[in-house]
């Protein structure tokens, strides 16, 4: 399991992210059951060594044998702790990536709105609105546009737009 895991370890610091994730659910689950088993298997060896009607010849076996299971239990453990950080430095970057999306979805919307509403006004179909000549809707199109840039600059100037 600790290879499984350092591999798969190596894989995401070398590239950035894993190609399965599968893999950590697999390597997670064996560790739950193997730590599950080790700890009843202890907590056995526990109460036999302390069992008074124990010969005195098996007493050292058995605490030898807790011995070595708590010493695999803890190798488990810290299986258990590193998959927990890896994991956590998975949810990071998903996390950056969607801040990263949500970011610029933002930008666009902000872009966006003065056009909309040059052409929401525009659309209105009434009488007597500005513009409403020969070249009105090239007019319309040019102030949707400079709209657009306007707010591109403000922002920018505000500095929510990275280059």
């Amino acid at each position: 399991m600790t290879a499984e895991l350092l591999q798969d370890e190596d894989e995401f610091l070398t590239h950035g992210a894993l190609s399965d994730t599968r893999d950590l659910v697999a390597v997670r689950r064996r560790a739950a059951q193997i730590h599950r088993m080790l700890a009843g298997m202890r907590a056995a060896l526990q109460r036999l060594h302390d069992d008074p009607a124990l010969p005195g010849t098996l007493a050292p076996v058995a605490l030898r044998f807790h011995q070595r299971l708590h010493a695999v239990d803890g190798d488990v453990v810290a299986v258990q702790g590193q998959l927990r950080l890896l994991r956590d430095e998975l949810d990071l970057q998903a996390a950056q990536r969607t801040n990263q999306n949500i970011y610029f979805l933002s930008i666009m919307t902000a872009l966006m709105l003065p056009a909309t509403l040059v052409t929401g006004f525009f659309g209105i179909n009434t009488g007597g609105l500005p513009m409403a000549g020969d070249n009105g809707t090239l007019i319309a199109g040019m102030l949707a546009i400079a709209s657009s840039i306007a707010t591109y600059l403000l922002l920018r100037l505000l500095g929510f737009v990275r280059r």
